[in-house]
């Protein structure tokens, strides 16, 4: 995905790619594949981990505290988002295929809003992540003045699709002003 993706960036852009990881922490100190793991609360306490390990890395490693782009699949989708929503200031696009918002409904009213470019890429047939499941997550984002993007492809599935990364490729080339349709 990063190589297919990455020459669409400015070269000014920093870059951060994610997919599930292999293991991650979850709550109670116990350690499992994170996607076996269903229930909503172990879900969401693992992606808040992982965030806020990403988001030290992306403190450390940015210039200057420059936004950074981040491209996530399936749980790096989530971890992506998740950044975008509560760590506005670290993100200036996140690009979420085949992913969901687990959290959303824990995340406090009174936030400050992103101002980064929030994107997700979905495949209708994804057999992980239900599509409806994220057009309702996404349409409960909107309600709260959420600015995201959706974009359902027919027959798509959970990998990551030609596709799929083309239009990941468009939102990064046009940097704010792309031209998906939204949901």
């Amino acid at each position: 995905m990063a190589r297919a993706v990455s020459p669409h960036f400015k070269r000014s852009d920093a870059c951060v790619y994610m997919d599930a990881p292999q293991r991650c922490p979850l709550v109670e100190g116990k350690r499992q594949w994170f996607s076996i793991s269903r229930r909503r609360d172990y879900l969401s306490q693992a992606v808040k981990s992982a965030a806020t390990a990403v988001a030290v890395k992306i403190e450390r490693q940015s210039n200057a505290g420059v936004p950074v782009c981040l491209v996530g699949h399936s749980q790096g989708g989530m971890i992506a988002s998740y950044l975008c929503l509560t760590r506005p200031s670290l993100v200036k696009t996140a690009i979420c295929i085949s992913s969901e918002m687990p959290f959303l409904s824990e995340l406090a009213t009174g936030q400050p809003l992103p101002r980064a470019q929030l994107a997700f890429l979905h495949g209708r047939d994804d057999p992980f992540i239900c599509a409806e499941q994220l057009a309702g997550q996404v349409a409960a984002a909107r309600e709260r003045n959420i600015q995201i993007t959706l974009n359902v492809f027919e027959r798509g599935r959970h990998d990551i699709e030609d596709r799929y990364v083309q239009c990941a490729a468009a939102i990064l080339s046009n940097q704010g002003s792309h031209q998906h349709e939204r949901a």
